[in-house]
């Protein structure tokens, strides 16, 4: 009767083991590895089921040791109360993961709802000076707000593209630009002139939003200034933008054909707001900006994209 009992105790224990492991699928995740120990507990319970049966029938043919089996009963229990300490451990975890996946939603949810709370405030900004625009007969203050409008509006492109990408980290170079560079084109290229665009992004670079906005305003500056000022008498009309890195070093380009920079304009003293402007965010990037006269004007910066971090000016 002993042995009976031993026996019967020992396919409880492993069944309740077995069915505790296949329950730690769903808690932890590891399909494999719990339905292999769920199995090989199951099977084991079945093997002990056979001797027992033998017993209750009053076979006697296979002899069983109760030192043996009373190990296995052991044994048996002991990997039930393993599994079931371990249990709780796994069910923490899960709630713990939940809360962490609730409140990296409610995160992203925010982000987006402050990306999208920036560029409408942005773009309503853009508005206000086009009604002030219109409403202004002096010539250079309509230019002056014409020109705060697109440094707006490269600013806003860049929570628009944050919100269609979902990245609230980096922003794609490639895309910025491309996007940036056209709109551009559409509102300042002057009618009389068919002017050449070409975008050269090396694909995959990312930079932090930070570093984005004064990417972003040298572009508009430097691209705005030879649409409007570089073509004056010139039959050959093209704009080239190129960005390249090197391991953490970002090459920023822009060049074009037109008649160049005046003699008496200097890159390390200007006098323009908008070359004023280019070297302040240089700065705050903490790079530096070459010019060449290269059959028209040529600017490059070079900036670190290591840190991502922006210089106080």
């Amino acid at each position: 009767m002993i042995m009976e009992l031993i026996l019967a105790c020992s396919i409880a224990a492993q069944f309740a083991a077995a069915f505790m492991a296949f329950r730690l699928i769903r808690l932890t995740g590891k399909r494999l590895a719990w339905s292999l120990i769920s199995v090989a507990l199951a099977l084991m319970a079945i093997r002990c089921i056979i001797p027992l049966y033998r017993l209750l029938t009053g076979d006697q043919s296979v002899p069983l040791d109760i030192y043996n089996e009373s190990i296995g009963l052991v044994l048996s229990c002991l990997l039930l109360v393993g599994i079931m300490l371990i249990a709780p451990l796994f069910s923490a975890i899960k709630r713990s993961e939940d809360k962490l996946r609730s409140a990296l939603t409610d995160k992203e949810s925010l982000l987006q709802e402050v990306h999208h709370r920036v560029k409408n405030n942005l773009m309503i900004i853009s508005s206000l000076l086009n009604l002030q625009m219109k409403r202004t007969a002096d010539v250079a203050a309509r230019e002056a707000l014409r020109e705060s409008d697109s440094r707006i509006a490269s600013m806003a492109m860049i929570h628009e593209q944050v919100l269609r990408s979902g990245e609230y980290a980096a922003i794609d170079c490639l895309s910025y630009i491309n996007n940036l560079s056209t709109n551009i084109r559409n509102s300042v290229a002057p009618d009389n002139k068919d002017v050449r665009l070409t975008i050269d992004i090396q694909p995959g670079i990312t930079i932090g939003l930070n570093q984005a906005v004064c990417l972003g305003l040298i572009v508009n500056e430097l691209v705005s200034n030879s649409f409007k000022y570089a073509f004056t008498g010139c039959e050959k009309c093209e704009i080239t933008v190129s960005c390249r890195r090197c391991e953490d070093q970002m090459q920023l380009s822009i060049k074009d054909s037109g008649m160049g920079l005046p003699d008496e304009v200097h890159i390390d003293h200007p006098s323009s707001l908008g070359l004023q402007l280019v070297t302040i965010l240089v700065k705050q990037l903490d790079g530096t900006i070459k010019y060449e006269r290269d059959e028209g004007s040529k600017f490059t910066i070079m900036f670190s994209t290591k840190s991502g971090s922006i210089k106080e000016v």
